[in-house]
């Protein structure tokens, strides 16, 4: 077990070595990796901004549940039960139609028109925002109220929460599909690097064999190597999503606040970050194993 570990540990030390003797190359090879994993990064942050963002507009996502004219307070606490009852309700407001009738003479600048009218034609009203933008959800929603007898009208914008919806789809696959190619050009470059390093110490591996050296320890720097070098790639990343979170921080504090909104930038929680960077590892590892494969055991049988 002591010389185990002592193998691996003289391995991730010559990895070091060689990422330090190169400092320019490891430099521009960590920037061009960080960059190619922070855009699918950057994009699905975007992405689940925009996501957040659309539960926040209420004149979009919301639904009205208009009730008859001749609805008694007992139909309105019937309705509340029901509309407490829903399932991702994240906020609901009541307008009596006390209050519809002044707030329509106000735009209208009509006087008050309780005095002019005989009665009040404007029903009771109330104004339910869900917590997702779902179309399924508010259609659901919308099958429910509508059948309750006291309810006459329920009216959404689904037409438009649907378009949105297709749209944020569209959007995450989008993201997969870059995240699966730049990864893809992650490892294709990981290869590339470890190959150069195979090839710059390609006598030194020949004397290693001929005095007996095993595959796995010749191949274990490498192996390394790659890890060491997704593992700094992808802290790289990080640091260039977080450096345009702070870059973009107070510009949209300062467009939320103009708009009277609480929108902010979505950031991950801290095991997304821990979980993006080992994946980077995890790329760099497999490129490097494509390489030591590729020159140390495919070209060897050939």
């Amino acid at each position: 077990m002591n010389a185990w570990l002592l193998h691996h540990g003289h391995a991730l030390h010559s990895a070091l070595l060689r990422l330090i003797q190169a400092p320019f190359a490891s430099l521009f090879t960590l920037i061009s990796l960080g960059i190619a994993l922070s855009l699918p990064a950057l994009m699905a942050i975007t992405l689940y901004t925009v996501q957040q963002l659309s539960g926040t507009l209420p004149q979009q996502s919301a639904i009205t549940v208009y009730l008859h004219t001749n609805a008694s307070e007992a139909d309105r606490s019937q309705l509340e039960k029901r509309i407490n009852q829903l399932h991702h309700l994240a906020h609901k407001q009541f307008i009596s139609k006390q209050t519809a009738l002044a707030q329509l003479s106000r735009q209208l600048a009509l006087g008050n028109l309780s005095d002019q009218l005989p009665t009040n034609p404007l029903p009771d009203a109330w104004v339910l925002t869900p917590t997702q933008l779902d179309p399924a959800l508010t259609q659901a929603w919308t099958q429910q109220l509508a059948n309750l007898p006291m309810v006459a009208l329920v009216q959404g914008n689904q037409a438009w929460s649907t378009r949105l919806h297709a749209l944020l789809n569209l959007g995450n696959q989008l993201v997969v599909l870059l995240g699966v190619l730049l990864g893809s050009g992650v490892v294709t470059l990981s290869a590339i690097v470890t190959h150069l390093q195979i090839m710059s110490r390609e006598p030194e591996i020949e004397i290693s064999r001929l005095i007996g050296a095993t595959h796995s320890f010749i191949s274990r720097p490498f192996l390394y190597f790659g890890l060491l070098e997704g593992l700094l790639a992808g802290f790289t990343a990080a640091a260039i999503v977080y450096g345009f979170f702070l870059v973009l921080a107070e510009p949209v504090a300062i467009l939320a606040h103009d708009y009277a909104s609480t929108f902010h930038i979505w950031l991950p929680a801290p095991q997304i970050w821990l979980a993006g960077i080992a994946a980077a590892g995890v790329l760099g590892w497999l490129g490097a194993w494509l390489a030591v494969w590729r020159t140390l055991v495919w070209a060897k049988q050939g």
